[in-house]
């Protein structure tokens, strides 16, 4: 009778206890923690793309157009994956042989950019990636969509270093073919679930470019405050989906409350950033007081026109109280809209007006002084609608790193919509905030 052998320490079964799945909480909170590092992150490579000095942009030019590159191979292989999906269904082997040979090609493209994202050697070159930049450069709104085409790991693994951008660690493994894996579960998993300070650690380890702190767990977030968001997004979830049962798929209206449920994540994490700046702005003494939307100066062409970013600037005005004053609008039946508004910044005779617009309905200033310094304190405007003529009184609070806070009567963002339920009083005031997105004109 052959011998029995212990079994070795590690490769037994039992050695290690199975770790739990992680929780939907989890898995949310986890998502939640990338949204917001990854907003930031191509924030900072986008304002350092526009600067003056060329070691400073051409890094995150390169950098930022890779990952251009890297959605538009992803997009790729979903359309591959469909095609094959019919080609089978029609046992069109032809067709499979052909596709076999373009996911190869799609493959291999993919590969480059991973490769090329890691700084290892590739027939991609640099010069190649800097020049489809030069050729047709995305704005910011651009390099901050398509989240869904993003990965964690696009932006975990990485970090900005002397303006070079270098991999934490070196692997010199081949690029496994590109899935369509969802990092949710199993980076949860890799995570201590039951160890809150340990796993924060782990986290903020990967996303150690961020400027700032990151609100990246739920207990940041005070209870009633989160009872109200998540009642606003549950209204309007159930609001949408009576809607269209009738006239959509269930697919299609799933499709739909994703992508306005990303939308609204993103008005929540906004909203954190502006309370944080507010704070930061309050805390400032005379002595380091700066000047407003000072983050972006080095983003002007001309470094003499120290305030251009602030007069000529544009910034995404939203709030997620919006989406609740907002039920029954007629814009939500373009499945694609996404409430909100824009504020513009611009000058005339070195006198700066101010346009905000919501939908169909613009409201300007005339000419004014605004102030040059951040100031936790509102100041206030009076602007008439271009469309009717009417007059609103509204302030806007110039915060650090070029966040705002507007408030503007909800009855004029609200009324001219004709479809919504919720009708304000004319007292009543909805706090927007601003974020800036880029340079006007």
């Amino acid at each position: 009778m052959p011998k029995k052998t212990k079994p070795k320490e590690g490769n037994s079964k039992d050695a290690e206890p199975k770790k739990p799945k992680p929780s939907e909480e989890a898995i949310a909170s986890l998502r939640q923690r990338y949204h917001q590092a990854r907003d930031a992150q191509l924030r900072q490579w986008y304002a350092d793309s526009q600067s003056t000095d060329s070691k400073v942009s051409t890094p995150a030019q390169i950098r930022l157009q890779t990952q251009m590159q890297l959605r538009e191979h992803r997009k790729q292989f979903a359309t591959l994956r469909r095609q094959r999906k019919n080609c089978k269904r029609r046992e069109d082997a032809i067709g499979l042989s052909d596709l076999q040979e373009e996911s190869k090609r799609a493959n291999s493209a993919y590969a480059s950019s991973m490769r090329l994202l890691k700084g290892k050697t590739t027939l991609l070159k640099p010069e190649r990636v800097l020049g489809r930049w030069m050729t047709n450069p995305p704005t910011l709104q651009e390099v901050l969509d398509d989240i869904n085409l993003d990965k964690m790991h696009d932006f975990g693994a990485f970090k900005v270093d002397q303006n070079l951008l270098t991999p934490h660690q070196e692997n010199d493994e081949v690029i496994p073919e590109y899935k369509e894996d969802d990092d949710w579960v199993a980076s949860v998993s890799k995570m201590n679930l039951h160890d809150t300070d340990q796993g924060q650690n782990k986290y903020q380890k990967n996303t150690a470019f961020l400027e700032r702190p990151l609100y990246a767990s739920q207990e940041e977030v005070s209870q009633d405050e989160q009872e109200e968001v998540k009642s606003i997004w549950m209204k309007h979830e159930a609001r949408m989906v009576r809607r269209f049962e009738a006239t959509m798929s269930e697919s299609d209206v799933q499709t739909m409350l994703i992508n306005q449920k990303q939308a609204f994540d993103q008005h929540h994490h906004y909203e954190h950033l502006v309370i944080e700046e507010h704070e930061r702005t309050k805390n400032l003494t005379a002595a380091n007081i700066v000047m407003f939307n000072n983050r972006y100066i080095r983003t002007c062409v001309n470094p003499t026109l120290e305030l251009m970013c602030h007069n000529q600037g544009t910034w995404d005005i939203v709030s997620t109280k919006l989406w609740d004053y907002l039920d029954g609008s007629k814009s939500w039946i373009s499945q694609d809209w996404i409430l909100g508004g824009q504020m513009c910044i611009e000058t005339f005779s070195d006198l700066p007006r101010v346009h905000v617009t919501f939908g169909t309905r613009t409201f300007s200033t005339d000419c004014v002084q605004l102030p040059t310094l951040v100031d936790p304190q509102p100041f206030a405007l009076r602007a008439f609608c271009e469309q009717d003529g009417s007059n609103v009184l509204f302030s806007i609070t110039f915060l650090t790193s070029g966040f705002l806070k507007v408030q503007f009567p909800a009855l004029s963002i609200i009324q001219p919509d004709g479809g919504s339920k919720v009708v304000p009083t004319a007292e009543t005031v909805l706090e927007l905030v601003g974020v800036y997105t880029g340079m006007h004109g």
